[in-house]
């Protein structure tokens, strides 16, 4: 799969996105109508050019903004609500998965 520089550039924006949205819920459906790419085509571009697809980019950048948080003192729970996450064990799951050690061993 080649990219033409308007693709590099749409899904560059995407990344950026992402990048910026946490704690905000991704929302894959606005992202797609807004360039008219079909689902699977913009998910295949993005992994393919980033290595990992937009779901896991923004689970990525959603566990690096917990992890500051948590350094800064703000309960475990309440960051998890901040994220949307309304059961906290899966959170931790979640964090664990993408950060390497549970929200528990954050150190301060």
């Amino acid at each position: 799969m080649t990219f033409t520089e308007y693709e590099i550039k749409i899904l560059n924006e995407v990344f950026d996105q992402i990048s910026e949205s946490a704690p905000a819920q991704l929302d894959t459906t606005a992202i797609i109508s807004k360039y008219r790419l079909s689902p699977r085509t913009f998910v295949r571009a993005y992994k393919k050019l980033f290595g990992k697809t937009p779901s896991q980019h923004h689970h990525e950048v959603a566990m690096l903004y917990a992890k500051e948080r948590i350094k800064e003192g703000v309960q475990i729970k309440t960051v998890a609500r901040e994220l949307g996450y309304h059961d906290i064990a899966n959170f931790s799951r979640k964090f664990k998965r993408v950060i390497g050690y549970p929200p528990s061993k954050v150190t301060l």
